[in-house]
Formats: structure tokens, C-alpha cells, sequence
């Protein structure tokens, strides 16, 4: 048994497991300023808070059980799921409802802009950060990324059982 976390801790990237969970920490922390500025969220946690209000749970709970939905869809689409994927959703979660009963409502609206603003900047070097700690795809952009590809190929495996050919190959004839 110990022989086996040697190797396992061994073998982990633990340079870019750090920047995983700083990333997600940072998007965590990216979450809870955008609802704090009541201003406007990312499309996600409009999903996540509407899932969390529906069944009267916090928002990392929204969280935790909108992304486990996308995780179960990401198996069925064979999308590689690491480390990182679970990580990309359990710790923003956690961080956003910790700092969700710390921090006080925002009240004025020049702090609310402030807020708006440094959380769009936090998800967004939350979310760089995380794709280059290279630990796992992030479940929604991933999904996103693999049915429109998904849909082209279902329409050229179409074009060439009806016999027409390839879009760039009848463009060069």
C-alpha cells in the first residue's frame, strides 16, 4: 500500500497540479465577485444558480451537480476526463461558497462595477491558467468544442453515402 502512493506520488505533476488548484481557486474566487456585483454572470452559473435555487441547495451545490451532468455526458461523448476535470469543478465550488457567507453584499454601484469587472478578469486567468496546467478538459468547453465537430463528421459521413464528394475536393475540380 505505501509502495503505491510512492509511486503514485511520484508520478503526479505536482508543478502543474498546484497551478491547477490555483486556477481553480482563482476562478472560485472570479464566481463569487460576479454574483456579488448582481450585474451579470457567465452563462454557466446562470445554470448553476438556477439549479442550486430549484433544490434549495448553495451554489457550490448547483455547481457540483450541474458539472456532474456534464461529466456524465462527457463519458458518453469519450472525452478524456483527468484529474484536472473534477478539480476545474469541486474547488471553484467550495471557494465560491465559502466567500459567498464571508464576503457582505456590495452595495453601491461603483463597487458593484469593480467587482463585475475584476471577476470576469479572475474567470477568465482562472480558466487560461487552468488549460495550461494541462491536467484534464474542462467539461463545458470541452462539450462545446466536441458536437460541433461531432455534427460536421455526421454530415460528410451523409455526403458520402449519397455520393458527393468531399466540400474542398470538388473546390480544387
Amino acid at each position: 500500500m505505501l509502495s503505491c502512493a510512492v509511486v503514485l506520488f511520484r508520478r503526479l505533476p505536482w508543478d502543474r497540479l498546484g497551478l491547477l488548484v490555483a486556477a481553480s481557486l482563482v476562478m472560485g474566487v472570479g464566481i463569487t465577485l460576479l454574483v456579488r456585483a448582481r450585474l451579470g454572470l457567465v452563462p454557466m452559473d446562470v445554470a448553476h444558480i438556477g439549479v442550486a435555487r430549484r433544490f434549495g441547495w448553495t451554489l457550490g451545490g448547483g455547481i457540483i451537480a450541474t458539472q456532474s451532468f456534464l461529466l456524465i455526458t462527457m463519458t458518453f461523448l469519450r472525452i478524456p476526463v483527468g484529474i484536472g476535470t473534477v478539480l476545474a469543478f469541486a474547488v471553484p465550488a467550495v471557494t465560491a461558497d465559502v466567500l459567498l457567507s464571508v464576503l457582505p453584499d456590495i452595495t453601491t454601484l461603483a463597487w458593484r462595477i469593480v467587482a463585475l469587472t475584476t471577476g470576469g478578469v479572475a474567470c477568465c486567468v482562472g480558466v487560461a491558467t487552468y488549460v495550461l496546467a494541462d491536467l484534464g478538459r474542462m467539461h463545458a468547453t470541452e462539450s462545446c468544442w466536441r458536437w460541433p465537430s461531432a455534427r460536421r463528421a455526421a454530415r460528410r459521413a451523409e455526403r458520402r453515402r449519397h455520393g458527393e464528394p468531399h466540400a474542398r475536393a470538388s473546390a480544387s475540380t
